[in-house]
């Protein structure tokens, strides 16, 4: 969203993004659930049509190079409820820092927790 400037944020704050965005298009890969949940919440906030904005381009890209593992690669993750009835992962971390982390951006963190590398989840400055 913040790539797209369709938010509160900065123009600085927007080109930041746009620039890790267009980053990791050309050099990196990307680490996502194998259940596209990840997917799933790209595509709730971006037209996969891959316009107007870098965001969209970004979700193109994403469900064009899903199935490639040299740009995507997909790690299993385990859904479940916290303590509180939330929707958690059984790889999310139990840490008391983390105890009210939004329940729909665990799954970014299961993810990078599980994965060898353990990748950077490149931080969401929409403020939703």
């Amino acid at each position: 969203i913040t790539a797209n400037a369709k938010n509160h944020m900065s123009p600085e704050c927007a080109l930041a993004c746009q620039i890790a965005l267009d980053q990791l298009m050309k050099t990196d890969r990307l680490v996502i659930d194998a259940e596209w949940g990840i997917i799933g919440e790209y595509m709730n906030k971006l037209d996969q049509k891959g316009q107007p904005g870098l965001g969209d381009a970004f979700l193109k890209w994403v469900l064009t190079n899903q199935a490639n593992p040299g740009k995507v690669e997909k790690i299993p993750v385990t859904p479940e409820q916290d303590a509180d009835g939330n929707e958690s992962y059984e790889e999310f971390p139990n840490h008391s820092a983390l105890s009210s982390f939004d329940p729909s951006d665990r799954i970014f963190v299961a993810v990078a927790a599980t994965h060898h590398e353990n990748p950077p989840i490149l931080p969401d400055t929409s403020g939703g």
